[in-house]
């Protein structure tokens, strides 16, 4: 006969369940809530953005119709207040290296709202309101973003998980300004700009060559990386 044994301690689940502190009063290790505890107790809403598949199975029970989650280091069963709510953003499998397909056992558990890519036009509308550009800088900028995601979904470029632009990075590059007031439809302060922007956010040398290599065909310059 097999030996019943408690939940299976995960030590990545720390950074959203929680785990043992020395208490500065007293000197003794005491168990601290981190924010998904916190949240449940309180019941605040929270957004559990791009987790791994692994980690929202296994919050199972809290998905459950019971909303209770079990804390494997105290064993204390925690029972959602009735106001907590969860989100948990995901992109689409096949769309993006390593992402795995969600059951349908395990989909069942969420109320699915699906939304597609906002059009490169309008993309390109956002960015030319926002940060005040030339819509000819505007259409540049968001090439360079939409081929850096095809090689993304292709390849295996961008797979750490600071490795990729986000749309908050094209934003900042948009919104610079060239400090020797160069005119507007020279490209080559922008590819510079966002080298220099996107580049710093690569972890490895093939996705910087992928950043310079994108950004070169897409604005039509060169890039001397020792001369920036």
């Amino acid at each position: 006969m097999g030996k019943k044994t408690g939940p299976t301690y995960r030590p990545y689940l720390n950074e959203y369940l929680g785990s043992y502190v020395s208490d500065p009063a007293t000197g003794k290790l005491v168990f601290k809530d981190r924010l998904l505890v916190q949240a449940l107790r309180n019941g605040d809403w929270i957004v559990l953005d791009e987790l791994p598949t692994d980690v929202l199975e296994a919050l199972n029970r809290l998905l459950d119709d019971n909303r209770e989650l079990v804390i494997p280091e105290t064993q204390e069963v925690v029972r959602s207040n009735p106001h907590f709510m969860l989100f948990a953003p995901q992109n689409p499998p096949g769309l993006y290296a390593g992402r795995k397909v969600l059951s349908r056992a395990f989909r069942n558990r969420f109320l699915e709202v699906h939304f597609e890519d906002v059009p490169q036009v309008e993309f390109e509308t956002i960015l030319h309101q926002r940060c005040s550009i030339p819509p000819s800088r505007a259409k540049k900028i968001v090439s360079v973003f939409r081929e850096l995601q095809k090689r993304r979904q292709s390849g295996r470029v961008f797979e750490t998980k600071q490795g990729f632009a986000t749309l908050r990075d094209l934003f900042r590059w948009a919104g610079r300004r060239d400090a020797d007031r160069r005119d507007v439809d020279d490209y080559q302060q922008l590819a510079e700009n966002g080298y220099m922007l996107l580049a710093e956010r690569a972890r490895r040398d093939d996705d910087k060559a992928a950043v310079k290599e994108v950004i070169e065909s897409v604005m039509g310059v060169k890039i001397d990386e020792d001369a920036i």
